[in-house]
């Protein structure tokens, strides 16, 4: 196994984590309590729901365009498990910078 493109694959995972874990801290909340207060028909669970949905669209749209321009200069390996190490790796990442920016 090439480890520039075992970097990179896992670092495309990695990216795609960052993103998924930023619109989450960011908006998911503030976008739940919007439809919650406004529709009668949605309580708190489909809230979640739709606002995950948003979240893992909009983040998959981000991540393949990222995806597309590592394809287009670099080589990198297409297996779900290296993915899957990524997106941990990641979000590990995205919950320590937000456990040192809430101690602060």
């Amino acid at each position: 196994m090439n480890i520039s493109k075992l970097f990179l694959s896992i670092l495309s995972a990695v990216i795609f984590s960052f993103i998924d874990a930023l619109f989450f801290l960011i908006g998911e909340q503030h976008l739940q309590n919007i439809f919650e207060n406004n529709f009668a028909f949605i309580d708190q669970n489909i809230a979640e729901l739709i606002t995950g949905g948003i979240s893992a669209a909009l983040s998959i749209l981000l991540f393949n365009i990222v995806k597309h321009y590592i394809n287009k200069h670099y080589q990198i390996y297409e297996y779900s498990f290296i993915d899957a190490i990524g997106i941990i790796i990641g979000t590990s990442i995205v919950i320590g910078f937000y456990i040192l920016f809430k101690q602060l």
